[in-house]
């Protein structure tokens, strides 16, 4: 009986919370540091592996995942942040927020879904306020009037162009 007391006690004095977020299944290490920072704590770099993960088909790091890999992390910055940045990062932030944009859009319209696509790189060029050439070009490119697929090898030959010349998909 006492335990059970003593439990209750401990419960109330310092309630617990879940620390990772069930609505992003794919980020529960981003989600971590978003709890972790917004409650005081501070977050360093280094700059060397401390884990090292496996391959497999349903790792987060595998191209087939990357898509939705990159629509956690954009939840996270975009939603979970929004407000709880600390104002000397809140530039950075907004940075992480339009590239996320971009890139979403980037692998959709490069995996022949422009259409859907569309959306995610007019949020991303309405975010750099029309200064990336990149985002410019594959607005285009995912606005022509052909089929997806077309839009798709267009992109991807653009891509293959822009490598060619040494330049990166940025300097387009």
């Amino acid at each position: 009986m006492a335990a059970i007391i003593n439990r209750k006690v401990k419960e109330q004095l310092y309630p617990t919370h879940d620390l990772l977020d069930a609505s992003l299944p794919l980020t529960p290490d981003n989600d971590l540091w978003v709890h972790l920072i917004a409650r005081g704590g501070r977050g360093y770099y280094i700059a060397e592996p401390l884990a090292y993960y496996r391959k497999h088909e349903d790792a987060m790091t595998m191209p087939a995942r990357l898509i939705p890999r990159l629509q956690g992390e954009l939840r996270t910055l975009h939603d979970k942040l929004e407000g709880v940045c600390p104002p000397e990062f809140e530039a950075a932030r907004s940075e992480a927020v339009q590239q996320r944009f971009a890139s979403i859009g980037f692998e959709l319209l490069a995996s022949g879904h422009a259409d859907e696509a569309r959306t995610n790189l007019h949020e991303a060029h309405t975010r750099c306020r029309g200064r990336r050439r990149d985002i410019a070009a594959a607005r285009i490119i995912a606005g022509l009037p052909c089929p997806q697929g077309c839009r798709a090898r267009v992109w991807r030959l653009a891509l293959g162009v822009a490598q060619r010349l040494g330049m990166t998909h940025q300097q387009l």
